[in-house]
């Protein structure tokens, strides 16, 4: 008898999976179809809407587990605010490098209001319906892994235009900016959710998601520096995530459960003199080549290292330098004339002709002390 009920509570279990895959899916193809062909002004509502019905669908099949694992909860609420911040100082750092851009949203509060509101349901219902779900297929490890990948499914076809993807450019921007770190996203809040609750997930969405609505600058960021923060920020959490759990589960003692360990610190020094050294803070730039102008020299995906503590009246013929042009372009040729003027004329060694305008000194950035030959190829790609 006893075996009977659990056969018949099992195949309940499977019809409603089932139920559940099949709305995401159709949903999915709704929003490509209809949707966003015919009623875009209204996406997000509708979306959000559709998220809320499966919610409580979800809730009436499984129903809603208050008892969680509190032991991970809060240490992952922890560890979400700890990266999220040490994003933003990323980032915003990069800005001070890079500039900024005003905000195009409206920061009216009105505005804000109607740009967020259905943003916080969308993100609040996915994440709770992911944590009913999981919690309820806790044994079955092949349904967590199915529904995140259709939630990931969702989520691409909810921020990808297809009809935008006119070229092989356009659609590597895509793989790289919205797919791959939706499929870490999805990762890491469905492991957060197996192990804990929704908290941390809600917490990191709702953070990385609509800050970009209330703040007045966002960092001008290219898509080589932005897709890898946003690779970077969701891998570093799901990482310590793991070693949280894994320490709990082998009950090592107390003073080794921290986010940050002693052995992490020469790799934060490494990330942050390499982070200092691309951004051009302290003496030191690291500049990526993109053209074939300094061949054989300097080839395309190389990287050379520029000194910005030089004297500019000791450069001499045969030097290379980075100078900014009149398009604000940063050039590394090599020098092969000084003039009595103290002006330079400049020249790329594949290059047949000079270049066109003479290089005064307050255009010269910085003198070329060491190649790091093909690092630069992820960066030439990405643009």
């Amino acid at each position: 008898m006893e075996n009977s009920d659990n056969m018949i509570e099992k195949n309940k279990r499977i019809m409603h999976n089932l139920i559940i895959y099949f709305s995401i899916i159709m949903y999915a193809f709704v929003y490509k179809f209809f949707v966003y062909e015919k009623m875009l002004k209204y996406n997000e509502a509708i979306t959000s809407s559709f998220l809320l019905l499966l919610l409580f669908l979800a809730i009436w099949f499984y129903g809603f587990r208050k008892k969680v694992n509190a032991k991970y909860s809060k240490p992952f609420v922890i560890i979400v605010l700890f990266f999220t911040v040490l994003y933003f100082i990323l980032t915003y750092g990069i800005g001070f490098a890079t500039s900024f851009l005003k905000n195009s949203y409206s920061l009216k509060p009105l505005s804000i209001f109607n740009n967020i509101v259905f943003l916080i349901i969308t993100i609040i219902s996915e994440e709770l319906l992911r944590f009913v779900f999981i919690k309820a297929n806790k044994n079955s490890k092949k349904d967590i892994v199915f529904v995140t990948f259709l939630l990931i499914i969702l989520d691409v076809f909810l921020n990808v235009r297809f009809d935008s993807l006119t070229d092989n450019y356009l659609i590597f921007d895509i793989i790289s900016a919205v797919i791959i770190p939706s499929i870490i996203k999805n990762i890491m809040c469905s492991y957060a959710v197996y192990y804990a609750d929704y908290k941390a997930p809600i917490v990191y969405r709702l953070i990385t998601e609509l800050y970009m609505f209330i703040v007045p600058i966002q960092p001008d960021l290219n898509d080589y520096i932005n897709s890898m923060c946003l690779l970077l920020l969701p891998f570093l959490i799901i990482i310590s995530m793991s070693r949280q759990t894994d320490e709990n589960i082998s009950n090592k003692s107390k003073s080794r459960k921290k986010i940050i360990k002693k052995t992490d610190i020469p790799f934060i020094v490494i990330g942050l003199l390499v982070y200092c050294l691309i951004c051009g803070y302290g003496p030191y730039k690291l500049i990526g080549i993109e053209t074939g102008s300094m061949t054989p020299r300097l080839n395309i995906g190389d990287a050379v290292i520029i000194s910005k503590n030089f004297d500019v009246d000791k450069l001499k013929e045969g030097d290379i330098v980075a100078y900014k042009n009149k398009d604000n372009d940063l050039i590394v040729h090599r020098i092969i004339k000084v003039n009595n003027d103290q002006t330079f004329i400049t020249k790329g060694d594949y290059n047949n002709v000079a270049d066109r305008d003479y290089v005064n000194k307050e255009q010269i950035k910085g003198k070329v002390i060491l190649k790091i030959p093909y690092i630069a190829y992820p960066a030439i790609m990405f643009r």
